[in-house]
């Protein structure tokens, strides 16, 4: 009895232990994905903030325009994405409202990607007077997003 009963309690302890880094991951995996999206974001600001410098004249590197372009449409086509459920916790920027209002984050996140999909194509097609434009276009959509669903 006292074997079957040290069995047990050796075999429970051994399931507990293999269970809490399943349960840990989990968590884990949440707090990654905040510290992805954060830095994400971060990338996604200083892509517009370079891009912003060279629309504006300030600086050159044109031959930079389409590659910037090309990433914040990159980012902006999965950032629906980086807010999965059970990542509206711990350090980030993030209203709750992307959660309880899901559907509109969802439609401000695909705008922001059709803009940015329109900043692309007039990075492609080379005329500074357009991109500035598709700029402009980009920028209202991020600012759109940031109000209704960013902390300050």
């Amino acid at each position: 009895m006292r074997k079957n009963l040290l069995n047990l309690t050796v075999a429970t302890g051994l399931v507990a232990l293999a269970m809490a880094p399943v349960a840990g991951a989990e968590e884990m995996d949440a707090d990654a994905m905040i510290k992805y999206r954060t830095n994400v974001m971060k990338s996604l600001s200083g892509h517009m903030g370079a891009l912003a410098r060279t629309v504006e004249g300030k600086v050159g590197f044109r031959d930079l325009v389409l590659p910037h372009a090309q990433a914040i449409a990159a980012i902006s086509h999965k950032t629906a994405e980086m807010f999965p459920e059970g990542s509206d916790f711990g350090d980030t920027d993030a209203k709750a409202d992307i959660w309880s209002r899901r559907a509109e984050f969802d439609q401000a996140a695909a705008t922001a990607a059709e803009r940015a999909d329109g900043l692309v194509a007039a990075a492609e097609g080379g005329d500074m007077a357009a991109i500035g434009t598709a700029f402009k276009e980009m920028g209202k959509a991020c600012k759109g997003c940031h109000d209704e669903f960013r902390e300050e």
